[in-house]
């Protein structure tokens, strides 16, 4: 065993050494009081000490600073009394001043004694000299207390007495210090080898307070995770939950990697103590199957579910209604509506807002999905049941033998995730004509939204300009102020065969070439005549060549996915790089 023995006066390091020369521990004596205290244990830290021993405020401040054990020295009753009556017959008036271990035992050996000495306690070294001060202008002359209270004594020209420690409170702390030392072994040998498969664990384990400060990580997690991930607001959402409610699970996003994340009160204990494994999820970017995304919170979703929110339309507030009492429910939510009614952002709504979960929302585009590898990856990611949302984008898209597959699946109940589809147009025509399983609208339509068209709800049209505007602001850069009211009158009679993403799509451009402080309506007029979902809408015209009826049909997905080049390419199954080229002529 090795123990630092910090004392604070010369003749406490005296005991300790002759005591400490007949013991078969190895011990080093230094003399330091408070800071100059805290900074020798520092030091101890490296040099494989087992046990610090120091007494009164040293030991209370480095026992703040330092996680080694402390074992403090105590002033014990035989200490104070010698002292006290040393000090009895001292002529002019006597105060004890110190922190609560010296200042209230000594109060309570001179009510005993009937010893009439003044007691004072003091929380903190900042307290001691005010305290003295006042003392001296109320006549005191003898201040009795411990080094620190000794030394701002002498400076004031009081008599200071210094509370010393004897050697059977020396011999107390050498025997105490040896017990602590006994049991830390014990429990050394009890912990080491769960120690050592938790240090080893090929997943990240974090062990943090209640005050989110960190009390213990492994190899893995400090190696391939690292500190940065408790600043992501994800990872707060899970120490937050799980100091609420004793447990979580999720999955997040992290430098390119997905992390399945589970957190646990561990029990039994005085404080709050948290326990994080962080596991690598089989979900990769790169691995991904086509047609798969994860959705992951963030300012885009929040703006999109704002704009969906803004309506003054009685359908779309029924609509919103309709979302808020389905949106605790478990039961899975059909969405039907025209293209560009904002079925995405309704999914968004009813998985994101409000909500105290981190949870990703899984995202299957139903026109790109070639088989049923994302059924299996859905089933094995593992959080919160209850919390885990699968959005099927156009379901009508998605082939026959797959809609077979996935129908079997559901009656078996071998994917445990609640469901939020989406159709275009009518789904009762789909089911009619065969181009969606019956079986399959039964399992997934037990609650069903229907979004109204733009066109149904022009009442919103000046609000959402507003507020497509500044968010092309933002992107552009540009500080478009407003728009004239002939703009937006202009704006209502237009027939949005789009919907919001054509809408949306002629604001932006709008903004774009803007070179005033207002949009004006000739600009409207002008975009509005280029804007091809109207011209093209109904169906794509074959004459000229093959290149450019390719172009043609290239530019009709693209705005129908409200100009999103990844989205596009996706659906049409090229790159990115393809597909700018061609809709360049590049």
């Amino acid at each position: 065993m090795k123990i630092l023995a910090i004392a604070p006066y010369e003749g406490l390091k005296e005991i300790m050494l002759k005591m400490g020369a007949k013991e078969s521990f190895e011990l080093q004596v230094e003399t330091g009081d408070l800071k100059q205290g805290v900074a020798l244990s520092k030091e101890a830290l490296l040099n494989g000490t087992d046990i610090i021993i120091s007494r009164g405020g040293t030991a209370v401040m480095i026992q703040k600073e330092i996680s080694l054990p402390v074992i403090e020295i105590e002033v014990s009753g035989y200490d104070m009394l010698r002292v006290l009556t040393f000090v009895k017959d001292y002529p002019g008036k006597r105060a004890i001043v110190g922190f609560s271990q010296i200042s209230e035992d000594a109060a309570t050996i001179c009510e005993i004694l009937n010893i009439e000495i003044s007691s004072y306690t003091i929380k903190d070294e900042r307290e001691v000299r005010p305290r003295l001060e006042a003392l001296k202008k109320e006549g005191y002359q003898v201040i009795i207390g411990d080094v620190i209270t000794v030394a701002e004594a002498e400076k004031l020209g009081l008599n200071g007495i210094l509370l010393t420690s004897g050697e059977e409170s020396v011999g107390k702390a050498f025997s105490n210090a040896k017990k602590l030392y006994f049991y830390i072994n014990k429990v050394k040998q009890q912990y080491i080898i769960p120690h050592r498969l938790i240090k080893e664990e090929p997943n990240g384990i974090l062990v943090l307070s209640d005050t989110k400060q960190k009390l213990f990580s492994n190899d893995y997690f400090d190696l391939q995770i690292g500190e940065q991930i408790l600043e992501k607001e994800e990872f707060n959402v899970a120490f937050e939950n799980t100091l609420d409610s004793g447990s979580f699970s999720s999955m997040f996003e992290h430098e390119g990697n997905y992390w399945e994340i589970t957190g646990n009160e561990l029990g039994d204990l005085s404080s709050k103590i948290l326990a994080f494994k962080l596991t690598l999820s089989r979900l990769a970017q790169a691995s991904l199957p086509p047609g798969f995304s994860i959705v992951f919170y963030d300012q885009n979703i929040s703006k999109t579910i704002k704009n969906f929110l803004l309506t003054e339309n009685p359908e779309m507030k029924k609509v919103i209604e309709s979302a808020l009492t389905y949106r605790s429910k478990l039961e899975n939510i059909w969405i039907t509506g025209e293209k560009g009614t904002g079925k995405e952002s309704l999914a968004y709504y009813l998985n994101f807002y409000e909500s105290n979960t981190s949870n990703p929302l899984f995202v299957i585009n139903c026109e790109l999905v070639e088989d049923d590898s994302w059924m299996s990856l859905v089933s094995q990611t593992r959080f919160e049941t209850n919390n885990k949302v699968v959005l099927l984008k156009d379901i009508e898209a998605m082939p026959m033998h797959l809609q077979k597959q996935f129908v079997n699946q559901l009656k078996a109940n071998s994917i445990e995730a609640k469901f939020i589809v989406t159709s275009n147009g009518n789904i009762h025509e789909y089911v009619r004509t065969q181009r969606v399983l019956f079986e399959l609208y039964e399992e997934l339509a037990k609650l069903t939204i229907e979004l109204p068209l733009l066109n149904d709800r022009v009442e919103d049209i000046e609000n959402l300009t507003r507020l497509f505007i500044h968010d092309f602001n933002t992107l552009y850069g540009k500080q478009i102020v407003g728009i004239r009211k002939d703009s937006i009158d202009l704006l209502k009679q237009y027939n949005w065969r789009g919907n919001i993403n054509q809408f949306k799509q002629v604001i932006g451009e709008s903004v774009l070439l803007a070179n005033q402080p207002f949009i004006e309506k000739d600009l409207i007029q002008h975009v509005m005549q280029s804007d091809q979902i109207n011209k093209d809408h109904e169906k794509i015209d074959l004459s000229g060549t093959l290149e450019e009826i390719e172009k043609r049909i290239i530019q009709r997905v693209w705005l129908e996915e409200g100009m999103n080049q990844t989205n596009t390419a996706k659906r049409l199954g090229i790159n990115r790089t393809t597909l700018w080229r061609k809709l360049n002529n590049k």
